[in-house]
């Protein structure tokens, strides 16, 4: 705004000179001539100084108290923004930031002001309704702030102020289903934008950093995130005369005014995104969206330009659709995500599509038997040890185990009850290397809990094979234990191991194979073996 103010009282400076005509001017006379310039200008009724002894006149204590409460009562129950980003928030906040600019042509304007005026809102209400629903897809939180900023020039004795009037006002967006799980519609949305602009703007002559200090108070402060709201919507709507002043300074007069935007080196974020839009001569929005370059990548910043723009037209063609059914994404963009994206079919030869976890592990034993294949309390152990080991277990399991297989399809059951360690995946893949299926036996569970699965299965007709340990079972599930589970306590060499394995003795295993049964919590009842 004041930049607006400078330029036109430039533009009218230069054309009152140059039609005076420089050259005809005596260096005596200049400092007259430019005083007569200056007498041409309007007169400024006020100064920043009268406005600062008004705002804390009018501003008292108590009025102070009362419009904080009153903001608290919109914003206390609202969460911090958690938006999902390409990288980890860091501890301190850089501010190093990026731009992408795009644009909204002047009949997608036209449109959008007519349905701000159809549901008695305005353009700003609109962008921030359809914002509004951008930040809900990106983050998953349907309540948070927004941030935006005013002039603070309702006195018309301030327009013509060069000054910094601007305070920063916040929005509560709030855009949960109702008790049916139903989102909002667009329209239902907009009037509740519109309910909560107008209680916002009653408060925006409170400044705005009485409200970060008493909300951060309560919040708690941190220098991760800008606090009270992390990202912003700004629509300029004042009309550009400076601009239009000084084109005219610069077509008509003697001496050409030129006047040249610079764009500073390097580009700051002051939040974590910020919504830019202005009024373009010719009807339309140029827009740009400012991003934290910390937490995004430009290309992540393109792909939500995309999407505020597909919001805008969605809304449009019907406002009276909910929320949550609004198009946001690209044809492309969407069959990556439910396709592209989503395709986990295997990439391997079609030869090797359905080999069991134990066998893939084994084709990497095979290729590299020195790397590292897993830690376990400082221990390290490598694929080729970690094979061996396998597989000798695989082989007097399957040896003491021929001829058994009572469980589903005839695979063979194998509780196993270990503490983790490193002995704990190693069990898993020699059963899987020996036919079985596992069944886990946290020993740190309740007793009643284990002896409860034991049974079940015993019931069932699928009753375990054989329980591996790495010690003596605990008293009451030993106690509780069906006498046809035989139990190997590998710790007290129960289980014999061969010196070497017969790899290609051991059984094939299909993609039909039984993998383990895994037991629910039983918090619907009693737990069930899937």
């Amino acid at each position: 705004w004041s930049a607006d103010v400078l330029l036109r009282e430039l533009a009218m400076l230069h054309r009152s000179i140059a039609a005076r005509g420089v050259d005809a001017i005596a260096p005596a006379d200049l400092a007259r001539s430019i005083d007569d310039a200056v007498a041409t200008l309007p007169a400024v009724p006020t100064q920043v100084a009268d406005h600062a002894a008004w705002e804390r006149t009018t501003l008292d204590a108590d009025r102070r108290a009362a419009a904080m409460a009153r903001i608290r009562g919109r914003l206390d129950d609202l969460s911090d923004l958690e938006l999902s980003t390409d990288r980890p928030r860091p501890a301190l906040r850089s501010r190093r930031g990026g731009v992408v600019h795009f644009r909204l042509d002047a009949p997608t304007v036209d449109a959008l002001g007519a349905l701000a005026h159809d549901h008695r809102a305005t353009l700003f209400m609109v962008l921030s309704a359809a914002y509004q629903v951008l930040l809900q897809r990106h983050s998953q939180q349907n309540r948070f702030v927004i941030g935006t900023p005013v002039s603070g020039r309702g006195l018309p004795e301030l327009d013509g102020l060069i000054g910094f009037f601007a305070n920063m006002v916040a929005l509560r967006a709030d855009l949960r289903s109702d008790a049916e799980g139903r989102a909002p519609r667009f329209a239902d949305l907009l009037r509740a934008v519109r309910d909560d602009s107008l209680a916002a703007y009653d408060e925006q002559q409170l400044p705005f950093e009485t409200v970060v200090e008493a909300l951060a108070s309560d919040r708690g402060r941190t220098l991760a995130r800008t606090p009270v709201f992390q990202v912003m919507l700004v629509l300029q709507n004042h009309a550009r005369a400076g601009h239009a002043a000084a084109d005219t300074a610069r077509a008509g007069a003697a001496l050409p005014l030129r006047l040249r935007s610079l764009q500073a080196a390097g580009q700051s974020a002051r939040f974590d995104l910020s919504l830019v839009f202005g009024h373009a001569p010719d009807g339309a929005l140029n827009a740009l969206l400012e991003y934290d370059a910390e937490l995004f990548d430009r290309t992540t910043a393109q792909r939500m330009v995309g999407h505020v723009t597909r919001l805008l037209r969605s809304v449009l063609e019907t406002p009276e659709r909910p929320i949550d059914a609004l198009p946001m994404r690209a044809a492309a963009e969407t069959h990556a995500l439910r396709y592209g994206w989503n395709d986990t079919r295997p990439r391997a030869a079609a030869d090797a599509v359905y080999r069991a976890v134990a066998d893939r592990i084994a084709d990497q034993a095979q290729r590299a038997p020195d790397r590292i294949a897993l830690i376990a309390d400082g221990e390290r152990v490598r694929y080729g040890a970690l094979l061996d080991g396998v597989d000798r277990l695989a082989s007097a399991l399957h040896q003491r185990l021929a001829g058994a297989g009572v469980g589903f399809d005839a695979t063979p059951l194998i509780g196993v009850c270990i503490r983790r360690s490193a002995l704990l995946p190693a069990l898993l893949l020699a059963v899987h290397r020996a036919g079985g299926a596992y069944v886990p036996l946290d020993p740190d569970q309740p007793a009643p809990r284990l002896a409860l699965m034991l049974n079940d299965l015993d019931a069932d007709g699928r009753g375990l094979d054989a329980v591996l340990s790495d010690g003596p079972l605990p008293a009451a599930l030993e106690a509780e234990r069906p006498a046809s589970i035989e139990v190997f306590d590998l710790a007290a060499g129960d289980l014999a191991l061969p010196p070497r394995a017969d790899a290609a003795s051991l059984p094939t295993r299909g993609p039909q194979t039984p993998a383990y049964v895994l037991y629910t919590s039983g918090s619907t009842g009693r737990p069930k073996g899937v």
